[in-house]
């Protein structure tokens, strides 16, 4: 529940972010960024930059918090540092690297927490 909960959240982020830009390319639509998987202003317990890194920081340590899933933490991690290093990028200029697929598949023996993460 963990991870569905995190991405279609972030999904609703991404939906009002190219919303608010008022150009709606195929690129906004398949390109999730860091802020997108941070929650929503007013959501957290606060406002500002300093919360929503809290916020995120709260997410993660919920996510280690999960006995076992090495593979999925990994993974969560490594898409998080591949949105810090896309942000970035475009911040100074450069060209986007594009985010990839976000589809995940659990699979495993029962009571591996495949439900939980999902």
């Amino acid at each position: 529940h963990l991870a569905t909960q995190l991405l279609d959240s972030a999904v609703v982020q991404q939906t009002e972010r190219v919303h608010a830009m008022g150009t709606i390319s195929k690129s906004s639509l398949l390109t999730i960024m860091e802020y997108d998987l941070l929650p929503p202003e007013g959501q957290g317990g606060g406002s500002g930059e300093k919360d929503r890194e809290a916020q995120l920081e709260a997410s993660m340590a919920k996510l280690d918090s999960v006995v076992g899933l090495a593979g999925v933490k990994d993974f969560v991690k490594s898409m998080r540092a591949q949105l810090v290093l896309d942000a970035e990028r475009r911040a100074n200029g450069l060209p986007s690297i594009g985010s990839g697929s976000l589809h995940m598949v659990f699979s495993g023996n029962p009571g591996t927490g495949k439900t939980t993460v999902a």
